[in-house]
């Protein structure tokens, strides 16, 4: 925890030192504070800096600033259930959060006085690490790759950050909304989350529930359509959703009580194979006295019986 609060204050100061330089490429500094504090920070920029290439502005007027990059957004209402970011982060946009608990609102000087900034040293964060710091939309997909424990913290982390956003129990209804996690209790729905993942980990195997949670909360589409989720994993992964039941593929789920379920089986690349397929009945089709069998194996990737499968 002491590692990312580090890494946290680093890009915080890295952001006011990239104002300097006008190059803070869409990154938004997303504040979560009282309207009040707004005339302090303004007084403490201009005490620290002689230019005026920025922006305070509050979460609900961020459309109106399309074409400006350095921006620092408050979230002034936390009653109120702010869409808009979700709008920008789909545009392509990033927010830099800094927590209401963050030492930044009581030492604002720290972080942009002129010996911080040219003290600071420059900081990479992980591409699978960025959810830490940063709301912004990322490639569902991608997620795939994470580690179980990376995977895991991510689904925490981004749950978390967008319940400052949105009431944390309608973005838990928004996110299991069509998906047989509908109807559990919400209590138990990280519980249910791991269990699925496991299941990643160890068969690669993804149901079309967990890919419809790491689809919105990848890019922030709350209300993204199961069809639409569905699309986007077959076209990625090249295979359909398929049924598979606990008992006869040997997949247990206890908590949702052994029922069968959709997935997509990520060991074996459908459409990929359908290609392979087609080549070798092509091959076979020329009649070439030395292309037997064994040799198209070869050639296409396939195995001998899916060879035989293919031409026979």
């Amino acid at each position: 925890m002491d590692e990312e609060k580090n890494n946290l204050d680093l890009l915080i100061i890295k952001w006011f030192k990239n104002l300097i330089f006008n190059t803070n490429d869409n990154t938004i500094l997303l504040l979560n504070i009282s309207h009040g504090f707004k005339q302090n920070l303004q007084k403490k920029l201009k005490e620290n800096f002689a230019i005026t290439n920025y922006h305070i502005i509050a979460i609900e007027r961020l459309h109106q600033y399309n074409s400006f990059t350095n921006v620092i957004c408050m979230i002034e209402n936390r009653d109120k259930k702010n869409i808009a970011i979700f709008n920008e982060i789909s545009r392509g946009k990033r927010f830099l959060y800094i927590p209401s608990n963050h030492s930044f609102y009581q030492n604002i000087d720290s972080f942009f006085n002129p010996n911080a900034l040219q003290s600071s040293q420059d900081i990479k964060i992980n591409n699978n690490e960025r959810y830490k710091y940063y709301l912004e939309k990322i490639k569902p997909y991608d997620l795939l790759e994470y580690s179980k424990n990376d995977l895991i913290s991510f689904i925490k982390y981004r749950i978390k950050n967008l319940g400052i956003l949105l009431d944390i129990h309608f973005t838990l209804d928004l996110l299991v909304n069509n998906t047989t996690y509908k109807n559990q209790p919400s209590s138990t729905y990280h519980a249910l989350f791991e269990n699925d993942i496991n299941l990643l980990d160890s068969r690669r195997i993804l149901t079309s529930r967990l890919a419809t949670i790491l689809y919105r909360l990848a890019t922030f589409e709350i209300n993204a359509n199961t069809t639409k989720i569905g699309r986007y994993f077959h076209d990625t992964s090249g295979n359909r959703s398929k049924v598979f039941s606990p008992k006869g593929d040997d997949v247990m789920l206890p908590d949702l009580n052994n029922k069968s379920f959709k997935a997509y089986d990520l060991n074996v690349n459908e459409s990929e194979l359908a290609i392979r397929k087609e080549i070798a009945t092509k091959l076979k089709s020329l009649n070439i006295l030395d292309l037997d069998i064994e040799l198209i194996s070869e050639v296409t990737g396939l195995s001998i019986e899916n060879v035989k499968k293919s031409t026979f």
